[in-house]
């Protein structure tokens, strides 16, 4: 019996040594630089994917250099880390990914290279959870057919996914590219995208018509999209445009600002507690400040006409004596309601200044349905002239493919008039 004991202590000594060498083996393995760097080799091999530095081992990091495909640049510097004691478990933890310099045109060839096709038939991905602690990834410049981007920086922290579900703690972008500049900062938390602070500069609104007209937007195909979120939140959004055109009416300049702004992505309702807008044509300057409420536009108005536009079309009129026109205004998709006031001390210039025309009060309240373009102008106005001072002016207007104009005039009391002419306004 002592013999039987003493053989299967040795025995099981000798099988924890074995094991223990083993792991030791598996360790010393894992952590040479070497395995690293043969294992690269074996992976990169057949892609004709070339690097000149190579640092770290299996057991925390990788970092290589100068990567390239077919002798161009793929890569200037990637480094990823990870978790060690996480890999053996359903939550990967992926300390940090790095990439710099990243070479577009480079990764277009190398997915356009052929691959061995699988025999295997595909299977559906396990729901493990990943997390990767840090982020950062830059871009070298880059141009096709649709973009040039000159700049792409992109940071993150803590993104948390289990190929259903994302949530990223904080991620910053900042890009200039031919179609606009974009600089923003947020979260992706509970379904919700959240920008701080998105700020979109330069918009090239032109280039962006062009690209949108190349692109096939009617594929109805059946498939299934992974939607990281549905809402979406923008604490303070900053937009400007480049000059552009509308029906060859030049757009000098247009510039939204939205505090508060939030959105569901699969209804496309808005809501925004404060937007304004500035721009400047060559007709007028308008500047309007108002909130958004269901994809509702409630706003007031700000209009100064540009005497200049004016000079050629009506070298009378005094233009510059109608500004300000104030406007409340509420537009949706279906209907635009107006309420237009204005004052002018002196219509009229040059010739007949003399007349001393004066609007003292224009009311104006327009509605237009945006599906059937019929629109409905009521108006009252006060006017005086150099021979009356208050002319009261009432009119009802309808244009639905035709115009009809209705409205009527009251005199309260004629001065300075032409006695030989008040006989054709006894009646």
């Amino acid at each position: 019996m002592k013999n039987v004991i003493t053989k299967s202590f040795l025995w099981g000594i000798v099988i924890i040594e074995l094991i223990v060498l083993f792991v030791v083996f598996v360790l010393y393995v894992s952590s040479n630089p070497k395995t690293l760097e043969f294992i690269v080799d074996k992976v990169t091999k057949d892609k004709n994917i070339t690097y000149e530095n190579i640092h770290g081992s299996l057991l925390d990091s990788i970092s290589l250099s100068n990567i390239k495909l077919d002798g161009k640049t793929l890569v200037k510097k990637a480094t990823i880390s990870w978790n060690l004691k996480s890999i053996i478990t359903s939550n990967i933890v992926i300390n940090e990914i790095g990439v710099e310099d990243l070479n577009i045109y480079t990764i277009e060839k190398l997915l356009n290279k052929p691959h061995k096709k699988s025999s295997s038939k595909n299977r559906p991905l396990s729901l493990i959870d990943l997390e990767i602690s840090k982020l950062s990834l830059n871009l070298l410049p880059y141009e096709n057919s649709y973009i040039k981007i000159q700049k792409l920086d992109l940071n993150a922290k803590k993104i948390v996914t289990n190929l259903n579900k994302i949530t990223i703690d904080s991620f910053d972008i900042d890009t200039i590219n031919n179609l606009t500049n974009i600089k923003t900062a947020g979260y992706l938390k509970d379904d919700t995208l959240h920008f701080d602070k998105l700020l979109v500069d330069e918009i090239n609104v032109e280039k962006i018509k062009d690209l949108i007209e190349g692109l096939d937007l009617n594929d109805s195909g059946d498939k299934q999209t992974f939607e990281p979120f549905s809402n979406i939140e923008v604490t303070n959004l900053e937009l400007s445009t480049l000059p552009f055109d509308i029906q060859k009416q030049p757009i000098w300049k247009l510039d939204l600002r939205a505090f508060n702004l939030k959105g569901d992505i699969n209804s496309l309702l808005f809501d925004a507690k404060a937007i304004s807008i500035d721009t400047k044509t060559d007709i007028a300057s308008i500047s309007t400040n108002g909130s958004l409420q269901a994809n509702n536009l409630i706003t007031d108005a700000t209009i100064n006409l540009d005497p200049a536009y004016f000079k050629e079309i009506a070298t009378d009129i005094d233009f510059k004596n109608f500004n300000p026109i104030k406007v409340k205004l509420s537009a949706n998709k279906e209907i635009v309601d107006a309420n237009v006031t204005l004052r002018s001390k002196n219509v009229f210039k040059g010739r007949f200044k003399r007349i001393n025309n004066a609007i003292n009060s224009f009311k104006s309240q327009i509605h237009y349905n945006i599906k059937t373009k019929k629109v409905v102008a009521d108006t009252d106005a006060n006017v005086s002239v150099l021979y009356t001072s208050s002319m009261i002016l009432k009119d009802h207007l309808t244009y639905d493919g035709s115009l009809k104009y209705g409205g009527q005039i009251e005199i309260s009391q004629l001065q300075h008039f032409p006695k030989y002419s008040l006989p054709l306004f006894k009646n």
